[in-house]
Order: C-alpha cells, then sequence, then structure tokens
C-alpha cells in the first residue's frame, strides 16, 4: 500500500487531501496538473513517485529561494543524490553539482539554464521518468514577456517525451490549465483540492491616513510573532523596513534587487530567529517555508490574487 511507504520513507500515518490521488495518476503515468493550498505538501507528490519509479526526475523551478528550501528539505530527510544549479552558485559549487548530474534522483533547474544550447547537452541523454513545473503558474503568468523561456519549456518536455509531466501550484487562474496545455501541447488531468486553510483567518483594517497606519503597525509588532510585512516596491521597503528599526526592532528587508549572497543571509536570519520581521517586496512570496510565521501583513495591496495567496500562504506551514 501507499500509505505503507509514506510511513516509511516520510514518517507520516496518512496523505493529505489531494496527494495520493496526484502520486497515483503519475504513477499510472498521467500527465497531471496539481492544484493544492500553500503548505499542503505539493513536493511529496513528486518525491515519492520518484522513489517508487527509480527514475530521476526533473525539477524546473522559477526561483533560486525555491530551489534552495526543497534541496535543504530533502537533504534533511536523508537524501544525498540531489543536483541543483542556479545563478547564485560560485563556479566551484556549479561544477559539483554539473559533475553529480548523472548519479542524481532529483535535479533542479530553472529554464532558462535548460534552455542554453551547451547546458541542455547535460542532461539530454538522462531518462527522466517525471518532469516536474513547480509553481505552474509561473509559465502562464511570466511565460511571454517577464521569462520568455517559460513558453519554451514544451521543447524540454517534448524532447523528453517518454516521462511524465506534473505540474504544480497553490494558485490556478481560469486560463492556466488551456495555456500550460497550449505550452505543452499536452492534455493534463486536473486534481484540485480546496484552497481555503483552516489554520489561518483573515482581517483587514481601513485607516484614514498613513501616520494611523504606522502607529497601528508599531504596535501591533510587539506582540506578532514572525512576521512578513509586505508592500509595493522596493523603496517603501527600505522606508519602512527603516521605521520599523528605529523604533527598536531588528527587522530585514527583502526585494528583487538584492545580490543572491544578501537574500540567502537575510532568510538565513529571519528563518533562524536572529531577526523577527522581514519586510519585503512580493520577491519574497515564494519558496519560502518557515515554520512558525505567524503574522503576514499586506502593508499595500498584493500586485495580483495569486500573489496575495501565495504570500499569506507562508504563515501557518
Amino acid at each position: 500500500m501507499l500509505e505503507d511507504k509514506l510511513k516509511e520513507w516520510f514518517g507520516y500515518d496518512s496523505f493529505n487531501p489531494g496527494q495520493k490521488e496526484i502520486i497515483q495518476n503519475v504513477l499510472n503515468q498521467q500527465h497531471t496538473l496539481g492544484i493544492l493550498p500553500t503548505g499542503s505538501g505539493k513536493s511529496l507528490c513528486y518525491q515519492f513517485p520518484t522513489y517508487m519509479k527509480q527514475q530521476p526526475t526533473l525539477i524546473i523551478s522559477p526561483l533560486i529561494s525555491l530551489m534552495d528550501d526543497q534541496v535543504t528539505q530533502l537533504k534533511s530527510q536523508g537524501e544525498k543524490l540531489i543536483s541543483c544549479i542556479h545563478s547564485g552558485m560560485d563556479e566551484y559549487e556549479k561544477k559539483a553539482n554539473i559533475d553529480s548530474l548523472n548519479q542524481s534522483r532529483f535535479i533542479y533547474l530553472s529554464p532558462e539554464f535548460i534552455l542554453q544550447p551547451n547546458n541542455f547537452k547535460l542532461i539530454k541523454h538522462l531518462s527522466f521518468g517525471l518532469i516536474v513545473l513547480d509553481e505552474a503558474h509561473c509559465l502562464s503568468e511570466w511565460g511571454y514577456d517577464f521569462r520568455p523561456h517559460y513558453a519554451l519549456i514544451g521543447q524540454i518536455t517534448r524532447h523528453f517525451n517518454s516521462a511524465t509531466i506534473l505540474a504544480l501550484t497553490a494558485t490556478a487562474p481560469p486560463y492556466l490549465s488551456s495555456d500550460l496545455e497550449m505550452i505543452l501541447s499536452t492534455k493534463l488531468e486536473i486534481i484540485k483540492t480546496t484552497m481555503n486553510r483552516d489554520n489561518i483567518s483573515l482581517s483587514h483594517i481601513n485607516f484614514s491616513n498613513d501616520e494611523g497606519k504606522i502607529s497601528w503597525l508599531l504596535k501591533f509588532i510587539e506582540h506578532s510573532g514572525p512576521t512578513i510585512i509586505y508592500v509595493s516596491s522596493k523603496k517603501l521597503c527600505l522606508e519602512l523596513a527603516k521605521l520599523i528599526y528605529q523604533h527598536g526592532y531588528l527587522t530585514g528587508i527583502y526585494h528583487g534587487d538584492l545580490s543572491y549572497q544578501e537574500r540567502h543571509t537575510v532568510q538565513y536570519q529571519f528563518f533562524n530567529n536572529f531577526i523577527p520581521i522581514i519586510v519585503a517586496t512580493n520577491a519574497f512570496g515564494m519558496g519560502v517555508n518557515k515554520k512558525d510565521i505567524r503574522t503576514i501583513i499586506h502593508y499595500h495591496l498584493a500586485t495580483s490574487p495569486s500573489n496575495y495567496l501565495q504570500e499569506i500562504g507562508r504563515a501557518g506551514r
């Protein structure tokens, strides 16, 4: 039974809603779009069948932080056969991961890396049993302008045409499945569970001016626990973090213009409770898997409903 293997390999007694159905689909070689809420264990949906199928899995991921987080999680479970290559690595790290590709069970790459001809040569001979499109909504939202390589992912899946495709996301706009099927030239079976999370409550407060909002915020964060405060721009991120710091709270910043090392340092400090508060743009919306985040504050409106869902999903994991 799958539950026996779940207990043996991962230590869980039962699957979360949707996990077993997705895994069964993958084991039956059915291309699948899995839509599960944030914090529901989407990674297990490809890790489990990888162990069952005894073939390497390619995970195409949009964010360095997401790759790093999932690699760290796998290593904590005792998995050693992992390759991960991204632009934040130095040349020594990249070479070590390239050298381990042929022996790896899980391979994490970005679409930009794979679609470079010299890089594609490194993996084109591998016999992948599964290709995972992590945070699959990015193909639809980013694939035509911001990250044009996403629109070309079908070239990868067509080359590895014996591999099963598994697209995973927590945010699925109505057009997502049709966009994916067009990009991949493949029909996907959709498995979807409720997006509601019983351990997250939502509320909103109206303010007549910025002074009132700032006054409320400074009082609220006295007892808010590990907190992420989302703002709409880098400039506002810096200004608000400075203000909070001046009032005696250790505060980190996170935005898209930080270097890889700066991002890594801020995440490390936050994850290990050296700083309790992060002021961030939506660059901190995916790949943040800290177990004890208690508060998410949107100081400004999220840029889209899907970003809002991703960002509030950092809490209660």
